[in-house]
């Protein structure tokens, strides 16, 4: 059934009196009885999508246990296009971190963030195992607003635009200056998805920082 409302010359788009007139016919014929439950055609199955995942890899990307409920969603699809891509982005967060030597022994650590996660960057020197910063959603959505970021938004009007916004990544810098004399010292970071503690990935890079031996 459809409703159409409308005359030469006019000007209003949608919504208004289009909208009233077609839920009052809606209301008239299911005045005394109520639809069926919508009953799937022959060839249509239902599957869990990870939106967040689906806007990252730009392609319908299945559920995993570790997706948030607020990115899951059911959609229907056709048997045949049925999507079997599993390679969601809470199954091992793509978390790339890169460092580099500054002067007086210091190093630059460049980590790429996304809001859906928390990030944790700890350091293994002389001093033993420590955090050096944490990282969440707040402190990565102020680095995008500044406008340092890579944006991955998807072009599909379709896609929720606030999932595409919180899929934009940025590059956080932090300076830190390890204490070696000369020794290994190591770099990790915990990545969690945001407000839950569990780790989902643990990424370590190693340096050594420049110390002149006689």
């Amino acid at each position: 059934l459809a409703v159409w409302h409308g005359a030469d010359g006019m000007t209003e788009l949608g919504g208004g009196h289009p909208t009233r007139h077609a839920a009052d016919v809606w209301k008239r014929i299911y005045e005394t009885e109520l639809p069926d439950d919508f009953s799937a055609p022959e060839g249509i199955c239902r599957e869990e999508i990870d939106e967040y995942s689906t806007v990252k890899n730009r392609r319908a990307t299945l559920a995993v246990p570790k997706t948030p409920a607020k990115y899951r969603k059911t959609e229907l699809f056709d048997e045949k296009h049925r999507p079997t891509a599993q390679d969601s982005c809470f199954s091992s967060p793509n978390a790339q971190l890169a460092l580099s030597m500054t002067e007086g022994g210091g190093v630059k650590i460049a980590l790429t963030a996304e809001q859906a996660f928390d990030y944790t960057l700890m350091c293994a020197d002389m001093l033993g195992t420590y955090v050096v910063k944490r990282i969440g959603a707040k402190e990565v959505e102020r680095t995008l607003q500044n406008g340092k970021n890579d944006s991955t938004l998807s072009q599909n009007p379709d896609i929720s635009q606030e999932i595409g916004d919180m899929s934009a990544t940025a590059e956080i810098i932090i300076k830190h200056r390890p204490l070696s004399f000369g020794g290994k010292v190591v770099y990790s970071l915990a990545v969690n998805v945001a407000g839950d503690n569990e780790v989902l990935a643990l990424r370590e890079i190693a340096c050594f920082p420049a110390v002149t031996h006689s």
